[in-house]
């Protein structure tokens, strides 16, 4: 539990410093946070050396990803909705959006699968739990500060 804390903890005032640092120095936060996180996740699923070594290549990999899936919906939500647009371009971005959800519905399903081949079932219940605490501290840090 003590770990836990200290890297909530950890986690908490990296998060201040990085909504607060300058532009060049997001990068450099982005690595920390990740750090902290990559740490938190270890902790929080007990990892052992060698499912780490398997584990986070794929985890890495899948959250690029997402990431990439997750900007696209969201730039075509900026841009693609406009109300300018005419009925057709509409519909055919509300398609496009939803195109690139059943591509993240489908990049999930996959990486659950190859994280079942290193993780147990529990682990990867207590990922997808963990992720989320780690989301709702980084939301609470924000708020906080």
């Amino acid at each position: 539990m003590n770990v836990k804390l200290v890297v909530l903890i950890g986690l908490l005032n990296l998060w201040s410093f990085f909504v607060l640092a300058q532009p060049p120095l997001l990068g450099e936060r982005r690595e920390e946070i990740e750090k902290i996180k990559k740490e938190f996740v270890t902790n929080r699923i007990n990892l052992t050396e060698e499912q780490a070594e398997k584990f986070w290549p794929v985890y890495d990999a899948y959250t690029q990803e997402r990431i990439k899936l997750r900007r696209q919906v969201q730039k075509l939500k900026q841009s693609g909705f406009s109300m300018a647009a005419t009925d057709e371009q509409l519909k055919a971005s509300i398609d496009q959006m939803f195109e690139l959800r059943e591509k993240e519905f489908k990049l999930d399903k996959e990486v659950k699968t190859k994280l079942l081949e290193v993780l147990t079932v529990r682990q990867l219940a207590e990922l997808y739990r963990s992720e989320q605490e780690f989301l709702q501290a980084i939301i609470k840090a924000w708020r906080d500060r």
